[in-house]
């Protein structure tokens, strides 16, 4: 019996080991892909049936860069002969090719993955490409039919920073669904880069992921550490007594553990409930609707408009750069008793600079021919201390209620009658939303 216990033992404890070995190379041995670009919000970019080129510039955050992936789509069976060429960029500022080729897809239907791969770039780290596709030719793979429907696949969020997405010349919201591969990448450096913003704030900082890795491991250890540490042989009771004293001290034990499941129970629920508290309130995120907006700019949309986190003199807010001058405009529903929230402020690298007049901020409605301006304010972080700060926003819409409209943010680079001066208009509108009751 002693031996099975033993041989029982020493099983746990090799497959603790064995568990914390799998860990061990899977946290920093395996190899994964490094960038992705997708998010659950598709779209198809059709215009590359029509030969329009598609392009994704990316950074790509680690050394070892050797392969890329897309997903083309087509509503059915194509036949199909398409470009498709990763550059790098130069310190000129020109994209250099590293990797091309023509590719025949034959009976290409509904959606299909494919892969670029070239050598490794050894110093890839920080290295802005452009990965460009272009349709040379496209027909039916069924003769007598008219030519079908064929796209890139693409998600409506940004979901690859920094980099965008360019349709023919003009620059569009959202990236390709793409993903690449760099040697050396692991699966915690993924997690720190990748996954650590869809967890709780309060969770997001290297410490607190640290910390919840090293609590786990000690639980492990200390299994493993039960698990091999001898068993004291305790004496079998021999009196009426000692047998009545063991027999009590089972049942304390089984009384116990019920208890001990209630509380386990009730530290579960707790944990979802502060879960569930930490969800905004019911209400329309604008910045998850930003592919649905209407984007003007009197720069390149790619260096006026993204989605960013910044923290100014507070804690992070998930907040859209409009460079100014700059309109973002929805097209939206509003709510009975809506209300518009809102932060305005100016990135901090503004606020020590030696020219620049700040900026103005205005946020109207558009229903139907007639415009309302309901906000504007004039931020100068540079000159006015006090403005360096996220400024709130909270403006009554239940006039609109009901009513689709276009909700309309501007910033100005000057106030109105002064000299135009855009320099260091970093500005920035805050965890913009509509909330109801």
């Amino acid at each position: 019996m002693a031996d099975s216990v033993l041989t029982g033992k020493w099983a746990l404890a090799a497959l603790c080991a064995a568990v914390l070995s799998l860990e061990v190379y899977t946290l920093a041995f395996h190899e994964t892909s490094h960038l992705e670009g997708r998010s659950a919000r598709q779209a198809l970019l059709r215009e590359f049936g029509d030969r329009v080129p598609i392009a994704q510039t990316f950074t790509m955050p680690s050394d070892g860069f050797d392969e890329v992936t897309f997903w083309l789509w087509s509503e059915r069976a194509a036949n199909m002969v398409y470009e498709r060429t990763l550059s790098v960029q130069q310190p000129s500022g020109q994209f250099e090719p590293v990797a091309s080729s023509r590719t025949e897809i034959l009976a290409l239907s509904g959606y299909r993955k494919e892969v670029l791969s070239f050598p490794p770039l050894a110093k890839s780290a920080g290295q802005v490409c452009r990965l460009e596709l272009r349709v040379a030719e496209v027909k039916s793979s069924a003769p007598g039919l008219d030519k079908p429907a064929v796209a890139v696949v693409a998600s409506l969020d940004n979901v690859v920073r920094p980099g965008f997405l360019q349709v023919g010349e003009a620059d569009r919201w959202g990236d390709l669904e793409l993903e690449t591969r760099a040697r050396g990448n692991t699966i915690l450096g993924r997690f720190i880069l990748n996954t650590r913003t869809t967890i709780l704030p309060a969770l997001q900082g290297t410490a607190a992921l640290w910390a919840i890795s090293l609590l786990y491991n000690l639980c492990l250890v200390t299994f493993f550490v039960q698990a091999v540490r001898p068993s004291t042989n305790a004496p079998r009771p021999t009196t009426n007594d000692q047998r009545r004293t063991t027999h009590d001290q089972q049942l304390t034990t089984n009384n116990q553990r019920p208890i001990l499941g209630v509380l386990i129970v009730l530290g579960l629920f707790a944990s979802l409930a502060a879960v569930y508290a930490h969800r905004r309130p019911a209400g329309i995120d604008l910045i998850d609707r930003m592919s649905e907006t209407e984007l003007k700019s009197s720069r390149a949309q790619h260096d006026t408009f993204d989605v960013v986190e910044k923290s100014l003199n507070s804690d992070p807010v998930r907040a859209v750069t409009a460079h100014a001058d700059a309109r973002i405009a929805w097209k939206v529903t509003i709510p009975q008793n809506g209300r518009l929230h809102t932060l305005i402020g100016i990135d901090p690298g503004a606020w020590s600079a030696p020219i620049g007049d700040g900026v103005v901020f205005r946020i109207g409605v558009k229903d139907g021919t007639q415009d309302f301006k309901l906000f504007e304010h004039h931020l100068d972080p540079a000159r006015v201390p006090a403005d360096r700060r996220w400024v709130p926003v909270d403006l009554d819409l239940s006039t609109f209620g009901g009513k689709t409209v276009e909700l309309a943010f501007e910033t100005y680079s000057s106030l109105p009658g002064q000299p135009w001066d855009s320099s260091y208009d970093f500005a920035l509108f805050g965890a913009p939303r509509i909330t109801f009751d």
